[in-house]
C-alpha cells in the first residue's frame, strides 16, 4: 500500500500489513 493509496481509500495504515 502506498500513502497516496490510503488517503484516496481514507484507511489507516495501521490496519494495512506490509
Amino acid at each position: 500500500w502506498d500513502p497516496e493509496l490510503c488517503q484516496f481509500f481514507d484507511i489507516p495504515m495501521e490496519i494495512l500489513p506490509n
